[in-house]
C-alpha cells in the first residue's frame, strides 16, 4: 500500500483594501485583506509578503497593514507543504507634493502689508488659509497680509485628492510711544527729560540737534544753554525710523 497526501490552499485572492479607493496618499494606512480561513485545517500553511515596503504588521500574516510609500505591486506567496500559490495587488500611491510660503519668516511694522505667496511645482487644486484675520483672501494662493500682531499663517492645499500644507510667521513690530515734555521755559543750568515714556528695549533712539547726534538714550536729561529744538528718530525691527 502507499499513502498519498493531498494538500490544498484556501481561496488565495486579495479581495479588499481598507479603505477601498483607486489611489492613496503617501503616508496613508492601508489594510490588504482576504477571506478568512480556518487555521486548524491548515497547520503547515505559511505566508510571505513581498516587497518589504511600508509594512506595519509582520510579513508572515494572511492580511497585511502597510503605510503607503510609493506605487507598488504587493505579492503574498502562500505555501502549504506541496502547494504554492501567489496573490498580488497593485496599490497606486500619489506622491506628496511640496509647497512652501514666501516669505516664510518676515518682520513688518504694525499697519504695513506684506504679500504671502504659495510656491509649488505641482498644480494645487484648492487653498485654505488660517487664521483669516488680516488676509485679503482666504482661498487664494497669494493673499495680502496685514496682521494686527505677530501671527503664524497656515495654508492647506489639495493635490490629486491628497492634503498638504505649509506655514509662515509674520512678526509685527510696533514703534514705542514717545511723550515730549512740551515747550517749557528753562533758566540757565536747569535740566529737562526729553522722553517721559518708559523705554522700549527693542527700539533704537537717536536724538539730534541741527543734524548732529546728541544722544542715543531713550530718556535723555539735557541742560540746554540756549533755546534748542531736539529731534527724535526712533526705530524698531520691521519699522523704519520715524
Amino acid at each position: 500500500s502507499i499513502h498519498i497526501r493531498v494538500d490544498w490552499i484556501p481561496f488565495n485572492e486579495i479581495t479588499k483594501l481598507i479603505p477601498d479607493k483607486e489611489s492613496y496618499c503617501q503616508g496613508e494606512i492601508i489594510t490588504i485583506t482576504s477571506p478568512n480561513y480556518e487555521p486548524a485545517n491548515f497547520p503547515d500553511i505559511q505566508h510571505l509578503w513581498i516587497p518589504q515596503l511600508g509594512h506595519l504588521t509582520p510579513d508572515t500574516l494572511w492580511n497585511l497593514v502597510i503605510e503607503a510609500v510609493e506605487t507598488t505591486t504587493f505579492q503574498r506567496i502562500t505555501t502549504n507543504r506541496a502547494c504554492v500559490d501567489t496573490a498580488e495587488i497593485e496599490i497606486i500611491v500619489i506622491p506628496t507634493a511640496f509647497i512652501s510660503i514666501e516669505p516664510s519668516n518676515s518682520t513688518i511694522c504694525k499697519g504695513d502689508t506684506i504679500q504671502l505667496t504659495v510656491m509649488s511645482n505641482d498644480p494645487i487644486d484648492s487653498y485654505t488659509w488660517t487664521p483669516t484675520d488680516g488676509l485679503s483672501c482666504a482661498d487664494c494662493p497669494n493673499p495680502l497680509a496685514n496682521p494686527f500682531g505677530s501671527t503664524t499663517y497656515e495654508v492647506e492645499g489639495v493635490f490629486q485628492g491628497c492634503p498638504l500644507g505649509a506655514s509662515a510667521f509674520i512678526e509685527v513690530g510696533v514703534l514705542p510711544d514717545v511723550t515730549f515734555p512740551g515747550a517749557p521755559t528753562l533758566c540757565p543750568g536747569d535740566s529737562i527729560q526729553l522722553n517721559l515714556n518708559d523705554p522700549d528695549p527693542n527700539a533704537t533712539y537717536i536724538w539730534t540737534v541741527d543734524g548732529n547726534v546728541v544722544s542715543t538714550d531713550p530718556n535723555p536729561v539735557v541742560f540746554p544753554t540756549v533755546t534748542t529744538t531736539y529731534i527724535l528718530s526712533v526705530q524698531t525691527p520691521g519699522c523704519d525710523a520715524r
